[in-house]
């Protein structure tokens, strides 16, 4: 999500970025799908003026072309700040990464310190609208510091929307999905096949609906990254290089590595999405098809309250018209996060997904071969609510604005 942000903000509003990784080879393949592997990294952003590097031992990558004009620096210990060095006007910290003391300090000793702002997780939780864009002077330099919280709720901060994200989603018809299966290695599904992404974290319960998928008529095609869920697989089904796996009514794609840009593609070219985390997360609210969410686990199960607080907001819209459709939503979705029911009870996986597959996956098709939605299903109404929002990085650019 930190690197969507530092685009968006240097392509829409021309703002002169510096992106510090700590892990610089799966940033890399983050960007541009040349290496296999999660792809997760940590980032601090800085808005400058003339960007300067921070320390000669910084390891920069400078091809402008892929960086998309951004400068990309290597997050290095220890972190050397040159006394001379022109800050910037904007400091983000975000998704838990933390400011090295000597950068804070520097910060502390500028005669114009940079603006802070500590760019939080992606929650639902109704405290959330309470504490975004409060701010919190950081407690030994006394440096203005703010809380900006992304968030699907009125009074936060939004999610990330390009500009050209919903155009591009509209205008991707059949055709340009022939092409990015071909791109991908692959023949386009059959019309009748149903094709699900499977982006989990590898403890999700795949094997209850491996089992599932194998046995039932509905022809079903798994689209797996490369990911530890997409080996756990293999290992299972003890293979080892082939890309494509069949069984029964279900067939396995292991797609190569993609480029973060490409995601949205994948998305769209799937009938159903199952995703993990906070960036696919996110994209898949855009995407407008039927999609479940792995959520991170986190100690003493409170990832389990942020996930109900999502549910609950995500088939409000649905809960009086269609309690069948909202209860539907709600089972799959606490089931592939291994909960218990609303009234405590267990949910099976398989009862789960027949019921969530019944009510949204077997609708017709359109002339760009995309299920239509099924009665209940509230992405339409939820991406209305999520425009409504503005769009995070709008609101962040506004935000620093009014302060500055």
């Amino acid at each position: 999500m930190s690197w969507r942000l530092a685009c968006q903000l240097h392509q829409e509003f021309g703002i002169q970025i510096r992106f510090w990784v700590d892990q610089p080879e799966r940033f890399q393949a983050l960007r541009d799908g040349a290496l296999r592997g999660e792809a997760e990294a940590s980032s601090v952003m800085a808005r400058d003026d003339r960007p300067t590097p921070c320390s000669e031992d910084s390891s920069i990558m400078t091809d402008d072309e892929e960086n998309q004009g951004i400068e990309i620096l290597q997050l290095q210990e220890p972190f050397v700040v040159d006394d001379e060095m022109e800050l910037p006007e904007v400091v983000i910290e975000s998704f838990g990464c933390v400011l090295p003391e000597s950068y804070v300090k520097a910060m502390a000793r500028s005669s114009r310190p940079p603006l802070w702002i500590v760019l939080e997780y992606l929650s639902a939780e109704p405290w959330v609208a309470g504490m975004h864009g409060l701010p919190s002077p950081h407690p030994q330099s006394g440096l203005r510091r703010y809380f900006f919280f992304p968030g699907v709720c009125v009074g936060t901060g939004g999610v990330l929307r390009e500009k050209s994200l919903l155009t591009r989603r509209d205008h991707f018809d059949s055709h340009k999905k022939a092409n990015c299966w071909r791109a991908w290695g692959f023949e386009p599904p059959q019309p009748e096949a149903l094709t699900m992404l499977l982006f989990a974290y590898p403890h999700a319960p795949w094997q209850s609906l491996l089992r599932l998928c194998c046995q039932q008529k509905q022809k079903t095609i798994w689209v797996l990254p490369p990911t530890p869920l997409a080996e756990a697989v293999r290992a299972f089904l003890g293979i080892s290089l082939e890309s494509v796996w069949r069984q029964g009514s279900l067939e396995i794609r292991w797609i190569p590595w993609l480029a973060q840009t490409a995601f949205d593609e994948l998305l769209w070219c799937c009938d159903v999405n199952f995703v993990r985390g906070e960036d696919s997360f996110v994209r898949a609210q855009w995407a407008k098809k039927p999609w479940v969410w792995h959520i991170y686990p986190q100690a003493e199960e409170a990832h389990e309250v942020k996930l109900i607080a999502f549910v609950d907001r995500y088939v409000a819209s649905v809960e009086g018209s269609n309690p069948r459709a909202a209860q539907g939503i709600r089972d799959m979705f606490y089931a592939w996060n291994g909960m218990k029911g609303v009234k405590g009870g267990e949910i099976r996986m398989e009862e789960a997904f027949e019921a969530y597959s019944g009510l949204f996956l077997h609708e017709g098709r359109n002339r760009n071969g995309t299920l239509t939605q099924g009665m209940g299903d509230p992405s339409a109404h939820w991406e209305q609510e999520l425009r409504e929002l503005g769009d995070l990085a709008s609101n962040l650019v506004q935000f620093c604005q009014d302060i500055v």
